[in-house]
């Protein structure tokens, strides 16, 4: 279960699992069942995972929730607790998270693609 602070209001969660590259083609199968169920249930503000671009076999998850009781309800999700079974095969290392407590969510912002040109180009 992930362990996190009673008293923030937000939490922000960002994990990387390093997948055995045999195991890759089932990680993602019961990666996308996850993010679909973890989408639905309520106080879910993001459910993002991605393979990274720097290595196709680690498997990243940017996840932001209203509060605890969100953090529990996701990992009562059979999707979840699959995807967590299956772990001890699919993962070829240690697993890390970052979780980051907040008493208000951040900022989000869009912009168009030009807009991050510098302006001296």
């Amino acid at each position: 279960m992930l362990a996190v602070r009673d008293t923030a209001d937000v939490f922000l969660v960002h994990t990387e699992i390093p997948l055995d590259p045999d195991r890759r083609a089932d990680a993602l199968a019961l990666v996308d069942d996850l993010a679909t169920a973890a989408r639905d249930v309520p106080g879910v503000v993001r459910y993002r995972p991605a393979v990274s671009v720097e290595d196709d076999c680690a498997l990243q998850f940017f996840e932001a929730y209203e509060d605890r009781e969100t953090v529990e309800a996701k990992e009562r999700l059979p999707e979840y607790r699959a995807f967590a079974r299956a772990l001890p095969d699919l993962a070829d290392g240690d697993i890390e998270t970052v979780q980051t407590a907040l008493e208000e969510p951040p900022t989000a912002v869009e912009f168009d693609p030009a807009e991050a040109v510098p302006e001296d180009d």
